[in-house]
């Protein structure tokens, strides 16, 4: 069931449109940096179990390789900082707003993917996709 592609990107949408909810719920009530410390600090401690049991090899990967540990950190901070400007937005705002911006900011992670990896500059040059991504901004806003 989970190696089903189509299964896995349906669950992700589900997952993603519950979690616009209550993030928006919990950002009423508990600031944004404790937002971020306590659901960064669960899913980090559920995430490392699931590694120790099925993937412990990665462990030793980034003691083999601190540059890739160091990477990882970074990614880490870069995406505290992402999630705390976004919880401030969404307490200003509505659960609609905030995943509309969401999605507006897809085409933009796109576009800065093809920087640096070789088949996402194969999709920009797709006219496909800037259809799409005009779509995507017309239908925005």
């Amino acid at each position: 069931m989970l190696k089903n592609p189509l299964i896995l990107n349906l669950l992700y949408v589900l997952a993603i449109g519950l979690n616009i909810v209550f993030l928006r719920y919990f950002s009423l009530h508990i600031d944004a940096l404790n937002n971020n410390g306590v659901r960064f600090t669960v899913g980090g401690l559920v995430l490392l179990g699931l590694i120790w049991l099925k993937h412990r090899y990665d462990f030793r990967k980034l003691i083999e390789k601190p540059k890739l540990a160091l990477i990882g950190a970074l990614m880490g901070v870069m995406m505290c900082g992402n999630m705390y400007f976004w919880l401030k937005g969404v307490a200003l705002t509505n659960a609609v707003t905030a995943s509309v911006s969401g999605v507006l900011a897809m085409p933009f992670g796109i576009a800065v993917a093809g920087i640096f990896f070789q088949d996402e500059r194969q999709k920009l040059k797709n006219k496909t996709f800037w259809f799409g991504s005009l779509l995507t901004i017309l239908g925005a806003l």
